[in-house]
This record gives C-alpha cells, sequence and structure tokens, in this order.
C-alpha cells in the first residue's frame, strides 16, 4: 500500500444534464441538476485511496455546508483530510454540463480553493517528506503548486503535475519533475500548438528536464513519453455516460499503482480501466470504481 499526497483542489460539482453542450448565445433548457463532491484535488485523491493507497489531501474549504459535504466524501473515501484547512471564503464550486454524448464543459468558481498558500504547505511539510509520490494541479493558486513542486523535490518525494486548467508552466516548475500528465488540450498549451505525440513529447522532456511524461487522449488511450522512447497505450472501448472525473480517476489510479511499486505498464493498464469504468457512471467521485472493481 503506498502512501500518496495530494494537494489540490476541491469544489463541490453542480451538474446540469443537457441534449448537447451550448454554443456561444445559446440557451438550452437542462433535464436535471445534481451536486456532488468533485474539486481536481479531491477526485484525485478519492480515486486513489479507492485503488488502496494512503492518502493525505492538503488544500482548503469554507466554513459552510458545501465544505463539510466535500470533507464527508474524502473521508468516505478513507482520503485523511486532517490538512484540509477552512478559511472565510466559500467553498469552491465547478458548474458542469453533460450532455447525451457523454462530454461535458466546466465553470469553475475557485472560492476557497484561492486560500491554499504557503501556510497550509508549512503545516503539511512532515505529511509530504512521508510521503512517497506528492500530486498537484492547477486549480490552486499556481505559485502555491510551484512551491508544493520545489518543496517535495527538496525532500525526495516523487513528484507528479496534472497542468489543468491548460496554461503555459514555468521552465523551474518543469525542470526535474517526475510526472507529467496533460490531456491534448493541456499539451497543447504547453508547446504553444497541437502535439505529435512521437516527435513532441520526447523533445519537450529533453527541453523541459521532465524525467516522464504521460499524455491522455481520451477514447484513444495515451501515450507515454520516458527512456524506452514512446510508446501508445490504447484505451478500452465503452459507452461514456459521463466523462466528468475520468482523467482524475486515471491519474489517481496510476499514482496508487506506481506507489505499490507496479511498473508503469501495469499502472497504465489499472488506471485505463479504472477510468473506463469511471465515464459509465454519472459524476465524479462517486462513479470512482474501488480496487476490487477495477482488478
Amino acid at each position: 500500500m503506498g502512501t500518496i499526497a495530494v494537494v489540490g483542489s476541491l469544489n463541490m460539482d453542480v451538474s446540469y444534464r443537457v441534449a448537447h453542450i451550448p454554443a456561444p448565445g445559446e440557451t438550452v433548457l437542462a433535464r436535471g441538476v445534481t451536486k456532488s463532491p468533485g474539486g481536481k484535488g479531491g477526485n484525485q485523491a478519492v480515486a486513489a485511496a479507492k485503488m488502496g493507497a494512503q492518502v493525505a489531501m492538503i488544500g482548503c474549504v469554507g466554513r459552510d455546508g458545501d465544505g463539510e459535504a466535500l470533507r464527508a466524501s474524502l473521508r468516505g473515501a478513507g482520503v485523511d483530510d486532517a490538512l484540509v484547512a477552512a478559511c472565510d471564503e466559500p467553498t469552491g464550486t465547478a458548474f458542469i454540463c453533460v450532455s447525451d454524448a457523454g462530454e461535458n464543459n466546466i465553470v469553475v468558481h475557485a472560492g476557497a480553493n484561492g486560500c491554499v498558500d504557503a501556510a497550509v504547505l508549512a503545516r503539511a511539510r512532515a505529511r509530504l517528506a512521508g510521503a512517497q509520490i506528492c500530486v498537484v494541479q492547477l486549480e490552486i493558486p499556481h505559485e502555491t503548486a510551484w512551491a508544493a513542486l520545489r518543496l517535495c523535490r527538496e525532500l525526495g518525494v516523487f513528484t507528479a503535475l496534472n497542468p489543468s486548467p491548460a496554461c503555459q508552466v514555468p521552465a523551474q516548475a518543469l525542470q526535474g519533475l517526475d510526472l507529467l500528465v496533460p490531456n491534448e488540450t493541456e499539451m497543447a498549451a504547453l508547446l504553444g500548438r497541437e502535439a505529435d505525440p512521437a516527435a513532441d513529447l520526447p523533445r519537450f522532456a529533453r527541453e523541459t528536464g521532465v524525467r516522464r511524461i504521460l499524455m491522455t487522449v481520451g477514447a484513444q488511450g495515451c501515450y507515454l513519453a520516458d527512456a524506452q522512447g514512446v510508446r501508445h497505450f490504447p484505451a478500452q472501448p465503452v459507452r461514456a455516460v459521463d466523462t466528468t472525473g475520468a482523467g482524475d480517476t486515471f491519474l489517481g489510479a496510476l499514482c496508487a499503482m506506481l506507489a505499490e511499486g507496479r511498473p508503469v505498464e501495469e499502472a497504465i493498464d489499472v488506471a485505463q480501466r479504472a477510468a473506463a469504468l469511471t465515464v459509465q457512471r454519472m459524476g465524479a467521485q462517486q462513479a470512482m470504481p474501488s480496487r476490487a472493481q477495477v482488478l
């Protein structure tokens, strides 16, 4: 059983079921609305815990009912929430449209996630030092994300970055990073253009000092660039009902397997199966499978 620390966001997801994703200026009627725990950090923590890892969540929520619900969801999945701080901002919220085709678009209000600062990291230092893997995403202040990666490198902890939402990442944040896990859109933001996996992933790794890149490409699976070159891992074909949280499930399950010492090829296989199960259910955290269901 591996140990993982997740530094990231906690949001309450408000999901609207629609026939199709609205175009700019278009109004559509929702057939239903649900509230469920989410946030990329919380999702990845829950996914890893459900796969058997010992997980600590490091983040912030508001002093409100949504914050309590997010904590309860973490604890229910076996995630340690002792380092989830409370602040005076409202708990972060994500507004999600989910189409009949299983596609989604998401608008996030950061709220209390903006309170994840140097003081929060300082309180978590001992827990970070004891982790095998630290996972970071970018729905928290970027300065805190870069500081978390820098601190974990100093502590000798394996670092994994999900550069989402898509943005440019400073060179110093990438230098020495153990694992970069973008999707196609996020990789394009890093490159400034659409990625050609065979050519661009190894070149980007050499130029930035990233040790391993794993680019997810939705239903087509993922591409891994490491010392052995670039390899494609096809995904299992399934009928998607809701893709919310699929990437977070993949990364959480992947890190759970890597923290156990599993080979990266096996970790990818397990992570893809976990994500395939998630997209066949509605929601994010509640849709994530258990270890028994995946294995």
